[in-house]
């Protein structure tokens, strides 16, 4: 997917929730803990697909 924003690439993931929510690109993974590639986004939710452009702090996700 391109970023709307910027018009770059963004990366495909997932969002997962442990207490906070946590974008990361690891695919139908149970997310325990943060890595360097997860990005906290500090909200709870399911753990739905989603792009995100780190460049202009942009997530895209559908539900």
């Amino acid at each position: 997917m391109t970023c709307p924003e910027c018009g770059k690439e963004m990366e495909s993931g997932r969002l997962y929730a442990n207490g906070s929510l946590f974008w990361s690109p690891a695919p139908d993974k149970v997310f325990l803990r943060p890595d360097r590639k997860s990005v906290s986004l500090r909200v709870c939710a399911d753990a739905p697909a989603a792009c995100i452009c780190k460049d202009c702090r942009k997530i895209i996700l559908e539900y």
